[in-house]
């Protein structure tokens, strides 16, 4: 990453980065509190970050298997912030966010994942989980590795730095994302999920060697204490096979949940990482919906992978032992089996289907849902309700088919399974009696065959979760086969924006669309007051769609600060900018929360000085409840000129180095508009607007008119009018 000039401008950039960062890390160490159940409380302080080593970093790096040598220079830097940027960015790139964490006594047992802390004598060490789940550092002195224990803890401090996984910034696959789940558990929880299970099959395989014992030798006991003590070791070992697949149970729920933050968090990130492309094609409302049948994913993951496995054990197990009483019974058992499998998997499969259409028609069900609600107004004023409503019908009627007629196996399908179990202790009584058994060996086999169709009984208790899977996964395809923003192998600058260059630049939307920008030079100065007008669909929102990087250039370059768009980090640069787009709108909350939502440190003082130079302020100072009022995000409790102007005074509150400001005061009356023009003339900061109401534009420093996607005309606005051109002619006919 090339080296950044730290002045003032970027000094406030890196105060407001570092402030979404502390929210960001509350918000995500209030999510770990939930899971881990213990309290997490984030602070800044940069002690830490301007003081790790490469060998720190390469511990990290090794536990979340990113291996490999680390070169100092990448996270240097002349000074202390901006060697915390660089190595930010370094983690950053390596799919890991950086958060520093207070932890609290005994924390040193609760492993939350790799930490970076420090001791009483300020060195700083990597502490790395083992597979039980108790962290160790490597003692320089000694080249050693220690455990930390209660005891010898206390000699950290209390600070550090805790990671959390995103995904790569790239197109992902579903083995991505099931191989990004795997990662997100220790391993001492899958051992012990593993172990318990192991001792619930141990104890459980028990019990068909007493009934064979106690059976097979019925005839020797004389008394029947022997029997009353095999009934009793009997009755504990169920019980202790009951406690034990509780205790696996609630491991493997913990597993689930620990999985389910992890991923569900990093999906959340990738989600608002994506180009906004993805969301014109795809509908809030569809896109809410995947993200909330997400939670059942990683539940049904877990839940079926161990207890199908577990269960696939015992039944081999129980077969082997029907084995060694030998004859037509094992052929029985086989078959019943045999089919009982057969049947399960084509359960789960029909089932799947069945889930599949569910998604996909909850998903358009939810989603017309949520365009009906953002539009319920303009519904009314058309009287559109019933041919809305009969749309939705359409989509609910086969979402109801899907859950009501699923299909014959689906419905029957557990009927099916204890029906094949009956059958087959029918055949086994025919082919006992043939075979002249003995009554105790033929109720050993009976025991045994009632714990192996029991396998299958509790087998079907997965089949729902395990017919999830698949659907839940395609559902979540369109999330993670989208390109990021952003790629991780970008070396992305952070630059104040203040001056652009369109150079040769050319654009369209589509392979198959023909351009909508047609090699635009154009150069904007720092400080300038620029308009750009021209016709509907000439391409100025295009050009303000370039600027703020939503769309790439299909040929040339555009230059911000003379440095690539292409090569500046977007999130930051947007940060630097203050924006009215043509729809944008308000959010839920009051209207204080709406103006200071780009700078959240700022006073009230200061947003309503924002309001001031938005001409909203004597609006909001007439309300009952002034800057705390509530606003919705349709703003249907003030006039379409107030949720224009609280939008402005938003754009401003940021004190913005580059204002973008697209059809920004339609809906403003002439005064207001005028009150508005003003506090943008007095402004220093560069300024870019567009406008159809050529009246408003006079003040500006110069006008670029737009014909067919290139520079028609260009100047200030009495040259252009001097000149008699397209421009001229478009102030006269807005006169008529």
């Amino acid at each position: 990453m090339s080296t950044i000039s730290f002045n003032t401008e970027t000094e406030l950039l890196f105060n407001r980065i570092e402030e979404d960062e502390q929210n960001l890390s509350d918000a995500l160490m209030g999510l770990t509190e939930v899971v881990e159940g213990k309290k997490v409380y984030s602070r800044f302080g940069k002690n830490y970050l301007s003081s790790v080593t490469a060998d720190v970093v390469e511990q990290i790096l090794l536990y979340c298997g990113k291996a490999g040598r680390v070169d100092p220079e990448e996270f240097s830097g002349k000074t202390e912030e901006e060697r915390i940027h660089s190595l930010t960015r370094f983690f950053d790139k390596r799919g890991l966010s950086i958060h520093e964490v207070q932890l609290k006594k005994g924390w040193s047992k609760n492993a939350l994942g790799p930490l970076i802390i420090s001791d009483n004598e300020k060195k700083i060490y990597a502490a790395i989980p083992n597979i039980l789940g108790n962290y160790h550092y490597v003692d320089y002195k000694s080249g050693k590795s220690v455990k930390i224990t209660k005891k010898n803890e206390e000699k950290f401090d209390r600070t550090g730095i805790c990671f959390l996984r995103q995904f790569e910034k790239k197109k992902l696959g579903i083995k991505d994302l099931l191989l990004f789940m795997v990662k997100s558990l220790l391993v001492s929880d899958i051992v012990m999920a593993i172990v318990l299970g192991l001792f619930a099959i141990l104890v459980s395989l028990i019990v068909p060697f007493l009934i064979r014992s106690l059976f097979f030798n019925l005839d020797d006991y004389k008394s029947t204490t022997p029997i009353i003590a095999y009934l009793v070791f009997m009755v504990c070992t169920s019980l202790s096979v009951t406690l034990f697949r509780t205790v696996q149970s609630q491991m493997i729920y913990r597993m689930a949940s620990k999985v389910d933050r992890d991923t569900r968090a990093a999906t959340m990130e990738r989600m608002l990482s994506l180009p906004t492309d993805f969301f014109k094609n795809h509908s809030a409302g569809a896109i809410a919906k995947r993200m909330q049948i997400f939670p059942m994913l990683c539940e049904s993951l877990i839940t079926g992978v161990f207890t199908t496995g577990l269960m696939t054990i015992l039944s081999i197990f129980y077969i082997f032992q029907i084995y060694n009483l030998g004859g037509d019974l094992f052929v029985v058992a086989s078959v019943t089996t045999i089919l009982n499998i057969g049947l399960t998997f084509l359960i789960i499969r029909k089932k799947s289907d069945v889930n599949g259409r569910r998604i996909e028609y909850a998903t358009k069900d939810n989603a017309i849902l949520v365009s009906m609600m953002n539009g319920i107004q303009t519904l009314k004023v058309t009287s559109s309700e019933r041919r809305l409503y009969t749309q939705w019908l359409k989509i609910f009627k086969q979402e109801a088919v899907a859950e009501y007629r699923p299909g014959f196996i689906v419905v029957y399908g557990n009927v099916l399974v204890n029906a094949v179990s009956l059958i087959g202790i029918l055949f086994t009584y025919i082919a006992a009696n043939q075979m002249q058994m003995y009554t105790n060996y033929y109720i050993a086999f009976t025991a045994l065959y009632g714990m192996l169709t029991g396998v299958f009984t509790q087998l079907q208790d997965t089949v729902p979760n395990a017919a999830l899977v698949v659907p839940i996964l395609k559902s979540l395809e369109i999330l993670f086969e989208e390109k990021p923003e952003e790629s991780d192998n970008n070396e992305l600058e952070h630059v104040v924006p203040n001056r652009i260059e369109f150079d040769n630049v050319s654009f369209k939307y589509a392979e198959n669309l023909p351009l909508v920008i047609k090699n635009l030079n154009l150069s904007i100065k720092e400080g300038e007051y620029v308009a750009i007008v021209g016709k509907s669909g000439c391409g100025k929102s295009t050009i303000m769609r370039l600027i703020l990087g939503f769309e790439q250039c299909t040929l040339g370059s555009i230059y911000i600060n003379g440095v690539n768009i292409k090569n500046i980090d977007k999130k930051s640069l947007r940060r630097n900018y203050g924006v009215v787009m043509q729809d944008s709108r308000l959010f839920s909350g009051t209207i204080l929360k709406n103006i200071s939502i780009a700078n959240p440190q700022m006073t009230e003082e200061e947003a309503w000085e924002a309001a001031r130079k938005a001409g909203i302020a004597d609006d909001i100072e007439n309300m009952p409840m002034k800057m705390h009022t509530i606003v919705d995000e349709n703003a249907s409790c003030i006039s379409g000129g107030q949720k224009q102007r609280i939008i402005i005074a938003r754009a401003l509150a940021g004190n913005p180095k580059l204002l973008l400001f697209d059809e920004a005061t339609s809906a403003l009356d002439n005064i207001t508009q005028k009150v508005v023009s003003d506090s943008l003339s007095e402004l220093k900061c560069t300024r870019i607007v567009i406008a159809h109401r050529l009246s408003t534009i006079k003040d500006c420093d110069r006008i670029i008119m737009i014909d067919d996607g290139s520079v028609d005309e260009m100047g200030t606005y009495e040259q252009l009018m001097a000149k008699n051109g397209k421009f001229a002619q478009m102030v006269e006919r807005q006169k008529l």
